[in-house]
């Protein structure tokens, strides 16, 4: 069969999906991608774009133009365009990937007439924590493409519910569940190397038996970075022992750097920017935090901190809670609530053996359920199942 999978932009595609491209690929599938040339200006490159990233892993990787933006004509032009592509390429199918590129890739996919169409949700765009009018715009949008989509892939209690609950498309058998990208337990693995954290004090400055707090997400609002380093301030004038790591680009970054700064904590709160080798820091700290309540399914990051091991604090939000067994593998607490996580990184930072516990704990839980290589072969197969 002729695959196309479609996306806004490509770095979901590449960070996540390649695998799965190749798993079909090796299934017999002529698999390619319709995506933006865009670069992310947030994310440091040393060479290649994600789309030719992707065109150097061996796929046909066709643009349809279209910036981070909701230009309703530059949205029609890009509609038209992949409904252009997808003639020319005689595609059988479409799998669209994230909000945008499942607006655009559905429709362009109508006109053009696609046999099979199939809406991989990263995250449903009406999730929970968003004002009464977003969601409910955003739910007519999903329910109206729903009935021109086959299928839905979704990856959390919360989107599964609402699928088979407000019929999002014609036939609730048609939501498909998947546990999440997965992730990979060699690169994040939990033996604890005591070379990579000293590596990693001496280039912070830090002390190497103080304890570590770290934050992996992009620096916006919905990711809950100025949650973390409100936390973080009120923790470290509490222990004089813990110092903090954020991991991650994005415009509240200088709005970040001036509090840490005006707090005279810029020697314990550290933004490291963008950076590739995030496993390296994930694996040196102690405890991993994410206030997140973006629109996203089930973080990533997440996953990784899980499998390194660590004890995580994350929120009340759809995908965290499918990741973390609470009070079990971590604690998750309510949106937007920095006493919560105050509370809770108190306790883990007294509390040696409830962290140890957590952090092992997180690490079976992964390899029981979110290990790269069980996740792809469910993907895959939930995939076949929605093509056929």
């Amino acid at each position: 069969m002729r695959i196309m999978h479609i996306s806004r932009a490509a770095e979901t595609l590449r960070w996540f999906m390649i695998p799965t491209f190749k798993a079909q690929q090796a299934m017999g599938h002529y698999v390619c991608i319709c995506t933006s040339e865009e670069v992310d200006e947030c994310i440091e490159r040393d060479s290649l774009t994600d789309a030719q990233f992707l065109r150097s892993q061996g796929f046909d990787v066709f643009t349809h133009g279209l910036k981070r933006s909701l230009n309703p004509f530059g949205m029609i032009k890009a509609v038209l365009k992949i409904r252009s592509i997808l003639r020319k390429h005689h595609i059988e199918a479409v799998i669209c990937h994230n909000p945008l590129g499942a607006i655009m890739g559905r429709l362009a996919a109508f006109l053009a007439r696609t046999p099979r169409v199939i809406y991989f949700a990263h995250g449903l765009s009406c999730a929970p924590h968003q004002s009464r009018l977003s969601w409910t715009i955003k739910y007519a949008i999903e329910k109206g493409l729903g009935q021109i989509t086959d299928a839905i892939l979704v990856m959390n209690n919360y989107d599964e519910n609402l699928g088979k609950t407000r019929k999002i498309v014609r036939n609730a058998a048609k939501i498909l569940r998947i546990p999440g990208m997965g992730v990979d337990l060699k690169k994040y693995s939990q033996e604890a190397d005591i070379n990579n954290r000293l590596s990693v004090c001496r280039e912070q400055n830090f002390e190497p038996n103080a304890k570590l707090v770290i934050f992996v997400g992009r620096l916006i609002e919905e990711k809950g970075g100025g949650i973390f380093v409100a936390s973080a301030v009120e923790v470290a004038q509490k222990h004089s022992d813990v110092n903090f790591l954020m991991a991650g680009q994005g415009p509240l970054y200088g709005v970040l750097k001036a509090k840490i700064e005006k707090e005279g904590l810029a020697a314990r709160i550290k933004l490291l920017g963008w950076v590739q080798d995030v496993a390296k820091y994930v694996k040196a700290a102690d405890i991993f935090v994410l206030p997140t309540y973006y629109i996203e399914g089930l973080p990533v990051s997440i996953l990784e901190a899980m499998s390194c091991g660590k004890a995580c604090i994350v929120t009340q939000h759809r995908g965290c809670e499918d990741a973390i067994e609470d009070v079990v593998s971590g604690f998750c607490v309510p949106v937007k609530n920095v006493g919560a996580v105050v509370e809770k990184l108190d306790l883990l930072l007294d509390n040696n053996k409830l962290r140890l516990d957590m952090g092992r704990q997180a690490r079976k839980r992964v390899e029981e359920v979110f290990a790269l290589d069980k996740c792809t072969a469910i993907i895959v197969q939930k995939l076949e199942q929605a093509l056929k």
